[in-house]
C-alpha cells in the first residue's frame, strides 16, 4: 500500500477546504479523509493496517475520532465543518509523522 497516501489526501481536502470548493470531488475526498484516512494514518503508524481487519479499524478509528472532534467542538462552542475537516487533516499529518520518524530510526522494517 502506498505508504503515504493518507497525506496526499489529507492534504488535497485541506486545500479544497480552505479555498471553499463546491466540487463533487471535494464531497468525495471529504468523504474518504472522515470515514477512512485518519484511521488508515494512526494505524499505519503502529503498523496494524494489514488487510480487511486493518481496513475495518481504519473506518471504526477514523469514525470515533470524527465523532470525537465534532463533539468536542460543540460542547466548547467552537463547531465547524471546515474545523472539523482540518483536525482530522492535523491528525493524519502528525500519524503519517510518527510513522516517517519511527521508519527512520529503524523500530518498522516497512517501506
Amino acid at each position: 500500500m502506498a505508504p503515504y497516501l493518507p497525506s496526499v489526501v489529507a492534504l488535497l481536502v485541506a486545500a479544497l477546504v480552505v479555498g471553499d470548493s463546491a466540487s463533487p470531488v471535494r464531497a468525495v475526498l471529504v468523504l474518504l479523509l472522515v470515514m477512512v484516512v485518519p484511521g488508515w494514518a494512526l494505524l499505519d503508524a503502529c503498523d496494524l493496517a494489514r488487510g480487511w481487519l486493518g481496513v475495518g479499524l481504519a473506518v471504526a478509528a477514523s469514525t470515533s475520532l470524527a465523532t470525537a472532534i465534532a463533539t468536542a467542538q460543540l460542547y466548547l462552542g467552537l463547531w465547524s465543518p471546515a474545523g472539523t475537516v482540518l483536525v482530522l487533516v492535523l491528525v493524519t499529518g502528525c500519524a503519517q509523522a510518527a510513522r516517517g520518524l519511527r521508519l527512520r530510526r529503524g523500530d518498522g522494517d516497512r517501506s
